[in-house]
């Protein structure tokens, strides 16, 4: 079974991710997939396309994730803010990560949560305006009052503190000012896998059944 996913940006100034892998299945065990989506404004950070098996027992398996690009509204063009094709989602700043995997990227406003969605969980003290994991539903974060400056489904950071992360297997961090949010990470269980950076459109997932 061949699995590419694809993920967005909202223009055409930095990119998510490509990912390509292979995967064997067992009969009965079922796929779900999140196809991540551009955030409403310029501000607001992409969603990760997630495929998810979901085992016999009940527990899941993640196959693939393609993170999404952070906001750049300011047209800064920091390289931080296209997706991450390893695991962890990239910080504000040249070299930087974010070491919590698994969690939300960390908020650049203390007034607004901008932090991209990771895939295992969200932190603690996650409201419900924030951007959501897989098993939260992956919504964006959103608005109090409003829902023009929503993140893109698939975990993406909310915007109105400007410059949002994205979501991804770790959140992307959100930032302030005109800095661009960080791009959210990848994963991809085949270790034999591809991963690269070129995808400026609505997110996408093609599955090929091979025998």
């Amino acid at each position: 079974m061949s699995l590419t996913y694809h993920l967005n940006y909202i223009d055409k100034c930095f990119t998510g991710a490509i990912i390509k892998g292979n995967v064997q299945l067992a009969e009965n065990e079922i796929l779900h997939v999140a196809v991540g989506q551009k955030g409403n404004l310029g501000t607001s950070g992409s969603g990760g396309t997630f495929v998810i098996k979901e085992k016999m027992d009940g527990s899941f398996i993640p196959l693939v994730i393609a993170g999404g690009a952070g906001a750049d509204y300011g047209s800064r063009k920091d390289l931080w803010c296209n997706a991450q094709l390893e695991e962890y989602g990239n910080g504000i700043r040249a070299g930087e990560k974010n070491n919590d995997i698994g969690k939300d990227g960390k908020s650049g406003s203390s007034r607004y949560f901008s932090g991209g969605s990771g895939y295992k969980e969200n932190r603690s003290d996650a409201t419900d305006l924030d951007p959501k994991c897989f098993t939260g539903g992956l919504h964006g974060g959103r608005g109090k009052g409003t829902r023009q400056w929503d993140g893109g489904f698939g975990g993406g950071g909310n915007g109105a503190a400007f410059n949002a992360g994205g979501g991804g297997y770790t959140g992307g961090n959100g930032a302030s000012g005109t800095t661009p949010g960080g791009g959210g990470g990848s994963y991809n269980v085949d270790p034999n896998g591809t991963a690269k950076l070129g995808w400026y459109h609505p997110g996408q997932c093609k599955i090929k059944f091979i025998k």
